[in-house]
């Protein structure tokens, strides 16, 4: 796919191809930029260059010195004073062939070495695309993983030229591929096993019987990772309850057009509910492709707001960089991505306008803030006090001035096309933490299922959380959330409270902690514990686990996820204290040993074989929005409220005020009417008529009887399913 002109220069046929020593028009920022001249009859090449960068009116020209090319034969000619800066340069080409002018168009970009990039979390969707150059690609701004369908006519081409650059692979699978496995795919599996990090699972009309064929799949073919693939949250709660013995570790949220944020957040939550913590959520749209008048940077924001909400990889359309046309700015782009971010962890939104977007990502005390607007020829404004190493780069990763004349304070000109601010500790990492504290106990509030259902004063202190960090108190909330996992774990596994209430509230207490430990650092108050200590005393949870746990595998799952859990907290704890962050690191130590002593409940857990029709399917969390604040403000997602609109429902109760929420509510669905029956089909006394979102557990907590009781005087087993409209009776003789 290198650029080769034609230039008719009479009488001759003139060919000029940009970089002729790369597979691709691309050129190393420490390398010259070279055209390579061909000709079918001598030629005597003279002409101008003029180099047009994509983001900038700044054009540059160069005259090129007089040569000659023979017939039949090349000249590698070194253009002088090229643009030095990384981008996508547009080039017009000027030639002067014998005496004969010629005009012609090309592009190429400017990128870095391999070596100096990151491994980004991207993948390249390469569709049925036959040109390995895509792949060469894809490795030159740092991705190091291609998703191929396995029903591609080039599948064994592909997966043998990516083997051969040490790409890792993702395998796209229809539902009939999963049944029928075809000899010709089962040959490619066996070749690349090895190569292949996961395969991505359609199950679209097979739902039931998808976690039987994933199981024998990865037991006869290839043990690699399983991703469900889904379009959307509300799919992927109605797959977990139609194969209940599923248990995603992947799932890829695939979707044109690119779907909201919000629902990697409600997939997560979804997962939750079904006792799956920690699941990896991916994101892709293999057939965007910029529209007209739209900019490619238009993915980068994608690809910063996935990332923000939780999102492990992205996934784009090879394409988008590299087509038959040549390179795509979108190739600078990713270039100056795979030079500054490596999968940092977000932290939190910094100070920003409404129309001004500013995550911010850390790994350790260095820290990146993505700041764009959906305007051109905004600002922003950061607060930066007590940071250090400051610098600006623009979206291709060339350095950009920076206005550090004021001490506490950076301005920041921004547009649609993002810019990166780095830095060394200081007030803003603090800053994006609390914004989030804030948002995340909005959004927990906001999920009526939980607040009604946990013990009110751990939901207290929940709401506290927000509103007492930073202060001399933030300290003890902390402690005190630290102290509710072992109840919450074995509330779970005794089943005084149901896995989607725990699972869920586990998960974002979890979240809310790894904020809370941040803000910590802020207040500058060693904990009393030493590190060494509170890590020893993890270590001692986790031998006991290791030496006790016994059963069969699935019953271990939990387990064994905590497991893993509690030691990659305890290696953040050790690398936070390298980076000098030493209270942090205590902070996150007081979470990996909190994690721990769940492990006795785990280990001692009954996990019976039941499904999950005993329990309301799982609602889908309302959807994440962005409101609007004043200009200065800290960024406050989705004001709009869940519980204010509740209180709206129910006039006759006087509620308290309430913080906004972080979520806007989805778009409802209608709901059965069995909820609001008339008073002539009112059910008789001690019977119950079963409605939307009822389950054995709550009939049985509603008129205070046993759960044992209801199903033995109904007839029913745990397993059972109960329809609405179902009668139950709720009173008789209870069992001695």
């Amino acid at each position: 796919m290198v650029a080769t002109l034609i230039l008719v220069c009479m009488p001759a046929a003139v060919e000029v191809t940009v970089a002729p020593d790369q597979p691709i028009p691309f050129v190393y920022c420490d390398d010259p930029l070279i055209l390579e001249f061909s000709s079918d009859k001598d030629v005597q090449i003279t002409g101008t260059l003029k180099f047009s960068p994509a983001q900038s009116g700044d054009q540059a020209e160069s005259t090129i010195t007089p040569f000659h090319v023979y017939a039949n034969s090349s000249y590698w000619y070194v253009v002088e004073k090229p643009p030095q800066n990384r981008g996508y340069y547009k080039l017009e080409i000027n030639l002067a062939c014998n005496g004969e002018a010629y005009k012609k168009e090309t592009s190429f970009c400017r990128i870095d070495r391999p070596a100096s990039l990151q491994h980004a979390p991207l993948y390249a969707h390469c569709g049925g695309d036959s040109r390995t150059s895509i792949l060469t690609a894809a490795k030159s701004v740092g991705i190091e993983t291609i998703h191929l369908m396995a029903s591609s006519e080039y599948l064994n081409a592909l997966t043998d030229e990516a083997s051969l650059l040490g790409l890792h692979l993702i395998l796209g699978m229809s539902p009939e591929q999963l049944q029928q496995r075809p000899d010709y795919l089962a040959q490619v599996i066996e070749a690349r096993c090895e190569n292949i990090v996961r395969f991505e699972i359609n199950c679209s009309g097979i739902e039931q019987e998808c976690a039987t064929l994933i199981d024998a799949f990865r037991q006869n073919e290839c043990p690699a990772g399983m991703a469900l693939t889904v379009p959307d949250a509300k799919y992927f709660s109605q797959l977990m309850t139609q194969s209940p013995n599923l248990s995603p570790k992947h799932v890829s949220l695939t979707a044109d057009p690119w779907p909201d944020k919000s629902e990697v957040y409600r997939i997560r939550y979804v997962a939750a509910q079904y006792g799956i913590e920690g699941l990896q959520v991916h994101v892709a749209n293999p057939l965007w492709y910029p529209r007209p008048g739209q900019t490619a940077s238009t993915f980068l924001q994608h690809f910063f707001e996935y990332r923000s909400a939780g999102a492990s990889h992205v996934g784009l359309n090879a394409s988008v960089f590299a087509d038959d046309m040549g390179v795509q700015e979108m190739l600078a782009f990713l270039n100056g991505l795979a030079l500054h971010f490596s999968g940092q962890t977000y932290v939190g939104d910094c100070v920003a306008t409404a129309q001004v977007r500013a995550p911010l990502f850390r790994n350790g005390a260095n820290w990146l803030a993505v700041v764009w607007s959906k305007k051109k020829g905004d600002s922003a404004t950061l607060q930066v006090s007590g940071a250090t190493n400051l610098e600006l780069y623009d979206a291709f990763g060339n350095l950009l001035e920076l206005d550090t004349s004021t001490e506490n304070n950076v301005k920041i000109d921004c547009g649609p096309v993002p810019v990166y601010l780095k830095g060394t500790g200081g007030a803003l990492l603090g800053d994006a933490a609390a914004n989030e504290l804030k948002a995340q106990v909005r959004y927990f509030m906001a999920q009526a299922e939980l607040v009604q259902n946990l013990q009110p004063p751990l939901v207290d202190l929940v709401q506290k959380a927000a509103s007492e960090s930073g202060s001399s108190s933030g300290r003890l909330r902390f402690l005190e959330l630290m102290s509710a996992f072992p109840g919450l774990e074995e509330q779970w596994h005794t089943r005084q409270v149901p896995k989607h209430i725990i699972g869920p509230a586990i998960m974002l207490i979890s979240e809310m902690a790894k904020t809370m430990a941040i803000l910590e650092e802020d207040r500058g108050e060693l904990f009393m514990d030493p590190l060494r200590d509170t890590l020893s005393q993890t270590e001692e949870s986790q031998s006991l686990y290791l030496t006790g746990s016994a059963g069969t595998a699935k019953s271990r799952e939990r387990g064994d996820w905590i497991l893993s859990e509690v030691r990659r907290l305890v290696e953040e704890a050790e690398l936070l204290e390298q980076a000098e962050r030493k209270i942090e690191a205590g902070a996150i130590a007081a979470l990996a040993e909190a994690r721990g002593l769940c492990l006795k409940s785990a280990a001692q857990a009954d996990v019976p074989q039941e499904t999950p029709e005993i329990l309301p399917q799982p609602e889908v969390p309302p959807a994440v929005t962005e409101g609007e604040v004043q200009e200065g403000e800290p960024v406050q997602e989705g004001e709009s409220t869940l519980l204010e609109e509740k209180a709206e429902e129910k006039p006759k109760e006087k509620a308290e005020p309430q913080p906004a929420s972080r979520i806007t509510p989805a778009v409802k669905e209608k709901q059965p009417e069995e909820k609001t029956e008339s008073v002539e089909n009112e059910p008789e006394e001690g019977v119950h008529v079963v409605v939307s979102g009822d389950n054995p557990y709550n009939i049985a907590k509603k008129y205070k009887i046993k759960l044992d009781d209801l199903l033995r005087w109904n007839n029913l087993t745990k397993k059972t399913t109960i329809h609405i409209g179902q009668k139950l009776i709720v009173q008789g003789e209870p069992a001695e």
